[in-house]
């Protein structure tokens, strides 16, 4: 006896929440249709009607090829609807920054609405005609920006949780019609397992992976340019200065490269994440491809071909990669921390200072954190040396006040490890 009022509640509390939500949603409707200056022409007329009425399925993810449902799958579903609910696209039309979320459910159905349907009396077709004349520019511009954003949102979300070591992940998203015929906007999620292939170097089979990242990185998140929706990273011959007009090399990582950017760039109690070194040293390669006249330093010794090429990180540059070519590939085989040895600064440090691997090593000046956490950087004279040897650029990348209050004290020690004189205060 009990089960019924309760039941007979909720249903009533349901209907009243979907009577609510109607209601907000025509007024929310009515307020973009005066936004757009069609409200007066259109108010009264079966086209108003059928606008406030129409409705548009909200953008829904899913998941694709090689996801597995999981409490890890749930958590990053989360996360993608709220980036899908916050990405916005600029639009003066409807009032600057637009949510592209409320864009699909209100501005694009009534926009289909207006466009597609078909009345029969003049009075309504005068009245349709002109509304499409005044909301031309919003039927042929908004829909491919609201498309964007929202794709742009998933992709750079979707980057944050690739590791080029396991697993990528790929965007395909498609506007398509329901059975019904309502616009809706599917983003299907999909991975790509990372495989390691194998590659002999010195005699020695070696493992490693293809450098790729989704195809967000080229532009187009929504338009597959490589395979599986992965945009690989490779390079030209001309690139390495080999005469080949047709030859084009793909790129493969070692595990140590991993493993020297983890030890190398992390900074405590700053967080760095797994997916930005990823992710920079993707973009560090790839663009050496888009570039006319790059910047690579190519060797040749005993017919084996290697190369250095900059590690840029948020714009700086902070250290090398290295690696050789390996039949058709390109195999980077480590990263080089800007001092280290074999780097053009690294060089530069010892004809000045005579600095060995084992003196950096015990000054940890092998060490992004050495350079922005601690107050080196605010020492004008070990300031200008490492000016001189190239490697300003590592004390550039914190800003002037957290160089003054810093994590450690480093200055002194390295100044009298170097034979310097002490500061003077």
């Amino acid at each position: 006896m009990t089960r019924r009022p309760n039941s007979q509640n909720k249903r009533r509390y349901k209907k009243e929440t979907d009577a609510r939500r109607a209601e907000l949603q025509v007024s929310r409707k009515r307020q973009i249709l005066e936004q757009l200056g069609i409200w007066a022409l259109v108010k009264g007329t079966p086209l108003a009607s059928a606008m406030l009425e129409s409705k548009g399925p909200p953008v829904k993810i899913e998941f694709g090829n090689g996801v597995t449902d999981d409490n890890e799958t749930r958590r990053l579903h989360q996360e993608l609807v709220h980036a899908a609910e916050s990405a916005t696209f600029d639009c003066q039309l409807l009032g600057n920054e637009f949510t592209s979320a409320d864009y699909f459910v209100h501005v694009a159905p009534m926009m289909d609405c207006l466009h597609r349907r078909v009345y029969e009396d003049r009075k309504s077709q005068r009245v349709q005609l002109e509304a499409r004349d005044r909301t031309q520019l919003v039927e042929t511009q908004t829909f491919s920006r609201a498309f964007r954003s929202i794709c742009d949102r998933i992709q750079s979300s979707l980057i944050q949780c690739c590791n080029l070591r396991t697993t990528l992940f790929y965007l395909n998203a498609q506007p398509c019609r329901t059975s019904i015929g309502q616009l809706k906007i599917a983003l299907i999620i999909h991975s790509f397992p990372q495989t390691p292939i194998e590659v002999i170097l010195e005699g020695k089979p070696r493992p490693t992976v293809a450098c790729g990242m989704p195809n967000a990185r080229a532009g187009k998140p929504w338009i597959s340019l490589g395979p599986a929706g992965i945009h690989w990273a490779e390079w030209h011959a001309s690139k390495l200065g080999i005469a080949d007009s047709n030859r084009v090399y793909r790129i493969l990582i070692q595990s140590h490269v991993f493993d020297q950017l983890e030890e190398r760039l992390s900074i405590s109690p700053f967080l760095i994440s797994q997916w930005e070194r990823h992710d920079w040293l993707w973009q560090s390669l790839q663009d050496v491809n888009n570039q006319s006249d790059p910047d690579v330093i190519v060797s040749n010794q005993n017919g084996v071909v290697s190369f250095l090429v900059k590690y840029i990180f948020y714009g700086y540059k902070v250290g090398y990669l290295s690696g050789e070519i390996a039949g058709d590939n390109i195999v980077v085989r480590t990263f080089l921390f800007l001092t280290m040895d074999g780097t053009p600064e690294g060089n530069q440090l010892w004809k000045r200072l005579r600095l060995t691997k084992q003196d950096k090593k015990y000054a940890e000046l092998d060490q992004l954190v050495t350079f922005v956490l601690s107050d080196v950087a605010a020492d004008p004279q070990l300031a200008e040396i490492f000016e001189e040897c190239g490697c300003g650029q590592l004390l550039r990348m914190v800003e002037q006040p957290i160089k003054e209050d810093a994590a450690f004290h480093r200055a002194d020690e390295i100044r009298k490890f170097l034979n310097l004189s002490p500061r003077v205060n």
